[in-house]
């Protein structure tokens, strides 16, 4: 291990403390090791520097064992540990405390693309039509600004989720695959009964939070077919495609052989 540039004492790297011409200046160069100023179990300071760094009297000689240095990575918690991207990236991020709807969006057996997409509709930053209003891309005094799926009102968070009579037909109809949301009525009772279970196992929890986030996809999906490519479906076909989607999933996953997971696969169909 080097000695002035490596951590190994609880003051920190000697070269915060000891230049580089004193270092010279004392015997040594900038590649010596911790092992070449310990002589016999004593430091070999030069008595000179005792008197000007007196923290070198406060470090501890450390005991050398017949393997090879090692180089290692303290993490956010100052625990000394192997190096990794992760722990490194741990270090550096930013961090702030964790968002109630995290375990929602986030979770072993979520599909990435459905998740990035709820994890966009949690914070409001889809780009339904009243956003880009500000954007001046378009005229939006035409009726280009109108929801594609049923043409009543402006497409907006809020009429997406869920005044819209043609998404509110198909979330209704994806429902019935999950008891756990038929008795919600509104956007907040959803997030609200989705956030109360969300970090739960079960195999319940799990298709629900599957169904989920495959029904803001489709749907989504949907909506933007017909504004910019003009392809229409009905809400059969548009659930069907939900339904599909989770099914899809549900076998490909490793259940364990339980009452409440015979049940579910009964339920979709999975063999």
């Amino acid at each position: 291990m080097r000695a002035w540039y490596d951590i190994w004492s609880d003051i920190g790297p000697l070269a915060y403390i000891i230049s580089s011409r004193i270092i010279h200046d004392g015997g040594f160069n900038v590649d010596s090791k911790v092992r070449d100023i310990v002589v016999n179990g004593q430091w070999v300071w030069p008595i000179e520097w005792v008197n000007r760094f007196p923290l070198l009297a406060n470090i501890k000689v450390p005991i050398f064992q017949d393997y090879d240095d090692m180089i290692k990575w303290k993490d956010f918690n100052g625990v000394l540990k192997d190096f990794s991207v992760s722990s490194a990236w741990n270090v550096i991020r930013t961090r702030a405390s964790t968002i109630g709807w995290y375990d929602i969006v986030w979770f072993a057996q979520c599909v990435p693309r459905h998740a990035f997409l709820v994890w966009l509709l949690m914070g409001e930053k889809l780009k339904t039509q009243d956003k880009l209003q500000g954007w001046e891309t378009r005229n939006l005094q035409d009726n280009s600004s109108v929801c594609s799926l049923c043409s009543l009102e402006m497409d907006s968070h809020g009429h997406l989720f869920f005044r819209c009579p043609f998404a509110n037909r198909v979330w209704r109809c994806a429902w019935q695959y999950a008891d756990i949301l038929q008795s919600c009525d509104s956007w907040k009772d959803v997030v609200h009964t989705m956030q109360s279970i969300a970090n739960k196992k079960s195999a319940e929890v799990i298709v629900a939070k599957l169904l989920f986030g495959a029904s803001v996809y489709v749907i989504w999906q949907e909506q933007n077919d017909r504004l910019f490519q003009k392809k229409v479906r009905s809400y059969d076909k548009v659930f069907e495609a939900i339904y599909t989607t989770v099914r899809w999933k549900i076998m490909s996953i490793k259940w364990k052989n339980s009452l409440h997971v015979r049940s579910m696969k009964s339920n979709w169909k999975v063999p």
